[in-house]
């Protein structure tokens, strides 16, 4: 009987073994789940950030610190025995000197796992960066990189969000863009840092289309050519208040050749459109910054931000 329970015993103690042997592969699926938690609060956060800058709502972007992922595995093993004896008699008198008997042995093992996982962090507001808040606007804004819909998108889609009776979506072109919107409000913090810039005086600004409650599309002049490329306008007003605004280039024209002219879009209440004419604006090209010049020409810089050849790239598509 001894060796009948050292047998369960040691059938009970199993699982507890075999789930020891993996405690390796436990903290390598535990890091990689903490990973994606991390992935994922940041891009809730940025699509709950686009959905309210394109409602005109008030949001606010948190920095996480101090994540910690806790998780309790208990398991309960449970065995038992049961036994059973089955005696059969023959009939008349061979039952007083004859007899059959059965012992039938019924082993049980009960076995209980359990997950209690807990998330734990610290969530501190961002109240000293105003360019996170200025992207997330921009982005909301521009209907080639975020898109709402009463319907569900009968596009490819790279993220969507369906809130207020909506449909909130990210094409799947503009993926790039969203990638560099997350990785720069969230993790990449910081100044920009643009090698170098041409100042140059605004002379003019032409109108070139509509873009219907978005604002218009405008030509902006300038005193002296400038590489044909996407660019950051620093405009300077007369009375010293200055205004960041992005420029597109002249599709029709090869790019790094000198221009005299690229575009700007301006929202309808911007102050560019009565007050640029006249002012200093300094002109930080994304591909040819004055440093990378040569003698033979334009060359293109090491690197320009991805969410900035994304819109250049869906504008002129259109």
């Amino acid at each position: 009987m001894n060796r009948r329970y050292g047998k369960l015993l040691a059938l009970a103690l199993l699982p507890l073994l075999m789930s020891a042997g993996c405690l390796a592969r436990q903290v390598k699926r535990d890091g990689i789940d903490m990973r994606q938690t991390v992935i994922q609060l940041y891009a809730d956060q940025a699509m709950d950030n686009l959905v309210s800058a394109y409602e005109n709502k008030p949001f606010v972007q948190v920095a996480y610190s101090k994540i910690l992922v806790n998780d309790t595995d208990t398991a309960k093993t449970s065995g038992g025995i049961e036994q059973s004896v089955d005696e059969t008699h023959p009939l008349g008198t061979a039952a007083l000197a004859k007899f059959t008997r059965v012992f039938k042995n019924i082993w049980n093992l009960g076995e209980d796992l359990t997950r209690s996982r807990k998330l734990s962090y610290w969530a501190e507001p961002v109240t000293n960066a105003d360019d996170v808040y200025e992207a997330y606007i921009q982005f909301a804004k521009d209907p080639n990189l975020f898109v709402a819909t009463r319907e569900p998108p009968k596009c490819d889609v790279h993220i969507q969000k369906k809130c207020h009776g909506c449909y909130y979506w990210v094409p799947a072109a503009a993926a790039p863009a969203f990638q560099e919107l997350v990785l720069r409000t969230a993790l990449l913090r910081g100044q920009d840092t643009i090698v170098g810039y041409r100042e140059r005086r605004c002379v003019g600004l032409r109108l070139i289309g509509s873009l219907g409650n978005e604002g218009d599309r405008f030509w902006i002049d300038f005193d002296a050519p400038v590489p044909n490329g996407a660019s950051t306008l620093v405009v300077i007003l007369a009375d010293g208040r200055k205004y960041k605004q992005r420029a597109l280039k002249d599709a029709k024209v090869k790019d790094g050749a000198p221009v005299s002219a690229l575009e700007v879009q301006l929202v309808p209440d911007s102050p560019l459109r009565d007050s640029a004419v006249g002012s200093v604006v300094r002109v930080y090209s994304d591909l040819y910054p004055p440093e990378v010049l040569d003698s033979n020409g334009p060359v293109p810089a090491a690197y320009s931000g991805v969410m900035d050849r994304s819109l250049d790239r869906l504008r002129q598509a259109r």
